[in-house]
């Protein structure tokens, strides 16, 4: 049917054929829709890359917060502004 929507075209590798079976085994899982299982999927991955990017940021923020504190020879002030503007764009 013709559609202005972008479609998606998924290849059952041997991973997803796998997945595939071990949901169609429970019951209920032969009547998930792939598009759920693809909603699904994309919130989790979104969950774990805001993790990851929420992980480093408080790592990079406890390393500006050691310079401040700790005077190991960083000009605090450029270690406020790394703070604020180097680290904004992962």
């Amino acid at each position: 049917m013709p559609t202005k929507l972008r479609r998606i075209a998924i290849t059952e590798t041997p991973r997803v054929a796998s997945a595939l079976a071990e949901l169609r085994r429970e019951p209920g899982g032969a009547e998930v829709p792939v598009a759920d299982l693809l909603v699904l999927g994309a919130e989790r991955k979104l969950d774990e890359l805001r993790s990851a990017h929420d992980e480093r940021h408080a790592a990079l923020e406890r390393v500006a917060e050691r310079i401040r504190t700790k005077g190991l020879g960083v000009d605090p002030e450029a270690a406020d502004y790394a703070r604020r503007h180097a680290w904004t764009h992962d």
